[in-house]
This record gives C-alpha cells, sequence and structure tokens, in this order.
C-alpha cells in the first residue's frame, strides 16, 4: 500500500484474480476492440472531446463483476478511513454518526479508453470519495519521458497528478507514475482533490482506466 499523506491518497492493488476478470470482460466490450486509431487531430483539445471514449457505463460489465469490484472499492474506503477520517472531518460536526454506521451509495462508475495524445484536463469529482483503477497502461514511463513530441521533453508525460495547495497556500503537485508496472492497482481519495492525466505517445494500444465517485446513503439515516 502506498500512503500519500501530504494529498489524502492511498493506493494499492485489487484482489488479483478479480482484476483479470475485469481486464478480460472490459477488453471484450465494442467500445475497445472498435476503436479507431487513425482519427487524429492536430489540436489535442479536439482529441479530447472525440477520441477518448469515457463515460462507458461499468454496468457494461456482468453483475456478478460490478458486485465484486463496488465491494472491494467499499473496503479500499475503509482503509482510507482508517487512516485519514475523512468522514468525521467533513461531516461529523452535523451527523454525530460512526462512520461503521454509513452505507455508501455508488453516484457512478464509468470506464475511459485513451489513445496516444489524449488526456484529461485538471477536474474534480462530485461525491465524497473518488477512485481510479489501472487497467491497461500500454507503456513504461522510461520509455515517454525520452519522447520529443513537439519540441516537448516533459517528465510529467503519461503520468497521473493530484494538485493540492500547500501549508503555504501554493498549489503543488503529487506526481504518480502510472505505467505498465501499475495495472490492477487502485487509487482512492476525496473527490474534491483536483488531478488531471498527462498524454502519453508513440503507442498505437490504449490507455484504459475505471473511475468512480461514492457518497454517503442518506437514507439510511
Amino acid at each position: 500500500m502506498k500512503v500519500y499523506e501530504n494529498c489524502n491518497v492511498i493506493i494499492d492493488k485489487i484482489n488479483p484474480f478479480l482484476f483479470q476478470k475485469i481486464k478480460k470482460e472490459v477488453l471484450a466490450l465494442d467500445a475497445v476492440t472498435n476503436t479507431k486509431h487513425d482519427l487524429r487531430s492536430k489540436d489535442m483539445l479536439v482529441n479530447f472531446q472525440r477520441s477518448m471514449h469515457s463515460d462507458i457505463p461499468f454496468n457494461s460489465l456482468t453483475k456478478d463483476t460490478n458486485e465484486q469490484f463496488k465491494q472491494e472499492v467499499v473496503k479500499f474506503v475503509n482503509n482510507h478511513e482508517a487512516k485519514f477520517d475523512l468522514f468525521n472531518m467533513m461531516y461529523n460536526f452535523t451527523t454525530n454518526k460512526d462512520v461503521s454506521q454509513v452505507k455508501w451509495n455508488f453516484e457512478n462508475i464509468w470506464i475511459n479508453i485513451q489513445q496516444a495524445g489524449d488526456f484529461v484536463p485538471f477536474h474534480q469529482h462530485s461525491g465524497m470519495y473518488s477512485f481510479v483503477l489501472w487497467v491497461q497502461i500500454p507503456y513504461s514511463l522510461s520509455h515517454n519521458k525520452k519522447m520529443k513530441i513537439d519540441r516537448t521533453d516533459d517528465h510529467r508525460v503519461g503520468t497521473f497528478n493530484f494538485v493540492y495547495p500547500n501549508s503555504l497556500g501554493r498549489l503543488t503537485t503529487q506526481t504518480i507514475d502510472a505505467d505498465n508496472t501499475m495495472e490492477g492497482e487502485m487509487a482512492i481519495f476525496p473527490a474534491e482533490l483536483h488531478h488531471m492525466v498527462y498524454p502519453f505517445y508513440d503507442c498505437d494500444d490504449l490507455r484504459i482506466t475505471i473511475s468512480g465517485n461514492l457518497n454517503i446513503d442518506t437514507k439510511s439515516g
């Protein structure tokens, strides 16, 4: 388990048997097998909008896989709560409940598919918790960092980045070197934590991740 205390992030491997099941089902989806690699644009913003298949519902996978994965995510939430106590920090001044009494509601879970050159801009999510599972990362960062694309030789190429204010109020970045060595690992973090994903280059395969948000089930009292 990797713990980033500066930005309240935990990263760990999910159950390996479940991961192989998820990856097999995701790679069999039509949105993956039919992705066109030749529909490119010189405008990277257009590439993000057109060639990144996002918001593919996770319920495109089997019901059994859906339920097992949700159970796995809740385990990660519990680990995060044990370390950072996010629920008490955000809600207990109004609810006065113990986190063990809380039921979690999945707002949504979706699948992201990216080609070389695609990226995810600076953003945050809704809900209380968010997560990302790295399903397929078709490159090593040691290779991508050597690439010089459009006169750019940027150490952030292909990385996942959390952005947050430091003790001086300045925005700082926690870079996650998310390459092929992180397939099967998942990050759990506060939904309001801003993050972004930089593009990768010189690769014909797809970068595939699964993301989602959880919130407190208010109907549970």
